[in-house]
C-alpha cells in the first residue's frame, strides 16, 4: 500500500507482484498456483498480483458465487472508496460464516490492506472447502458417452416415462380411443360391513435412511491424500501415498500421478517403468 495514492486504491508492481521476488521458493510456488486457481474460477486472465485482483472484494464476490452457486447480497458495483471495499469484504466474510466456513485471525481489512500471507491464508481456507473437502471422490471409471448413449435405446422405459409416452399418444393421435381401464368390480353390502368392520392396520414406522459414513479423520492432508490414492489405484497403478514429503522425493508418485491422467505423459513412461520396475 502507498500512503500517497487515493483511497481504495492499490500500486501494483508488475515486475515484482506483492514482493514476488523476494518470497522464499515454496511461497512463490503457492502463490503462482493460488493465482492460477483464481484465474481459473473467475475467468480473468489478466490478474497478476493476488491483493490487486482481491483488495475492493468485487472480484473476491464473484469467486465466491462461482464456488457457491449463490448470490452475494449488498454487494457495491463501483467501489471507489475504502469503506465501499470493506463493505463488499465484510459481505464476502459474513456470507462464508453463515456457510459455515471458518476464519481464524483474517480479517477484511487484512484483504483490503494486501497482507500477503493472509489472502493466501483465505484463498487456502476457500480452496480446502471448496475444491478438496467438497469434491467427490471418484470410484469407477468414466464410461465413454457414444456407447452410453446408443445403449439407453435398448434400456426399458420407468413407469413415469410409460405413462408419459401414452399420454403423449393419446393428444397426438385424433380420432384413436385409448384403451379403456376396467371397470371396478361391485361389491356386495354385506361384505363392505364386514370390511368396515376389520381393523385398520397399525402404520409401519418410518425409518430414517441411512447416513454415509464419514471418515474420521477429515483434514486437508487425509482427503487429499485418499483421493490420490483412490485415483492410481483406479488407473491400476501399483503406489501408495502415505505422506506429501519423502513419497514424492523420488518423482515416481507424481509421474505416475500424470500418467493415470495422461496416458502419454510423461513422455519416457516406458523407461520410468523399467527403472521402477513396473510390469
Amino acid at each position: 500500500m502507498n500512503d500517497a495514492a487515493p483511497a481504495g486504491t492499490v500500486i501494483l508492481n508488475k515486475d515484482n507482484p506483492d514482493d514476488f521476488n523476494n518470497m522464499p521458493r515454496w511461497q512463490q510456488q503457492q502463490y503462482k498456483s493460488f493465482r492460477a486457481w483464481l484465474i481459473y474460477n473467475t475467468g480473468h486472465k489478466d490478474i497478476t498480483s493476488l491483493t490487486v485482483a482481491l483488495h475492493d472484494g468485487l472480484l473476491l464476490a464473484k469467486l465466491i458465487e462461482k464456488l457457491s452457486g449463490k448470490k452475494l447480497v449488498g454487494i457495491e458495483k463501483r467501489p471507489r472508496l475504502k469503506i465501499h471495499a470493506i463493505n463488499n469484504l465484510g459481505q464476502v466474510f459474513r456470507f462464508l460464516k453463515e456457510v459455515p466456513i471458518v476464519i481464524n485471525n483474517i480479517q477484511p481489512e487484512d484483504i483490503y490492506d494486501a497482507n500477503v500471507k493472509l489472502t493466501l491464508g483465505f484463498l487456502w481456507v476457500l480452496i480446502l472447502h471448496y475444491q478438496i473437502k467438497n469434491a467427490p471422490i471418484q470410484t469407477e471409471p468414466v464410461e465413454d458417452d457414444s456407447s452410453s448413449s446408443s445403449d439407453d435405446e435398448d434400456k426399458p422405459l420407468a413407469s413415469d416415462e410409460i405413462d408419459e409416452e401414452l399420454e403423449l399418444k393419446r393428444l397426438g393421435r385424433v380420432g384413436k380411443l385409448t384403451p379403456k381401464s376396467p371397470a371396478p368390480k361391485k361389491v356386495e353390502p354385506e361384505k363392505q360391513q364386514e370390511k368396515a368392520k376389520e381393523p385398520e392396520p397399525a402404520p409401519k414406522p418410518v425409518v430414517a435412511p441411512a447416513k454415509p459414513a464419514q471418515p474420521q479423520q477429515n483434514d486437508a492432508k487425509t482427503v487429499l491424500m485418499d483421493k490420490v490414492n483412490n485415483y492410481l489405484e483406479l488407473h491400476t497403478l501399483p503406489f501408495k501415498v502415505t505422506n506429501f514429503t519423502e513419497d514424492w522425493s523420488d518423482g515416481m508418485r507424481f509421474g505416475a500421478l500424470i500418467h493415470a491422467r495422461n496416458e502419454n505423459l510423461p513422455p519416457n513412461w516406458s523407461e520410468w517403468k523399467r527403472m521402477f520396475r513396473l510390469s
